[in-house]
């Protein structure tokens, strides 16, 4: 059965506004706990000027939990978006708390 232009045209507007509540969400989770936000972006541009792959995991090592987990993914996305950084993989996260969970390999663009 064909789709009809105005399914695609609903299923084009939900995924916009779904891609748009991810970057609000992100920049409110960020603008909640700026200090982190701050000291995450400064590690981040460290750990993408070493050439190496670097995950989640290496950045909260580096700066701690941050006070909303929303704050970790809006770090991410921003350097990303930014071209900072570039996804290279997935592998599994070694804290306890992800039990395992997927989670990006990056690496810096520079």
């Amino acid at each position: 059965m064909r789709e009809s232009a105005e399914v695609r045209h609903l299923s084009d507007y939900r995924r916009g506004l779904i891609a748009m509540a991810g970057e609000v969400g992100g920049q409110v989770a960020l603008d909640f706990d700026r200090a982190w936000g701050e000291a995450a972006l400064e590690a981040l541009d460290q750990l993408a000027s070493d050439g190496l792959e670097f995950t989640a995991d290496d950045l909260l090592q580096l700066v701690g939990q941050p006070s909303s987990p929303g704050a970790v993914g809006g770090v991410f996305k921003r350097a990303a978006n930014a071209d900072l950084i570039r996804c290279v993989g997935v592998t599994t996260s070694r804290r306890l708390s992800r039990h395992r969970g997927l989670q990006r390999v990056w690496v810096g663009v520079r």
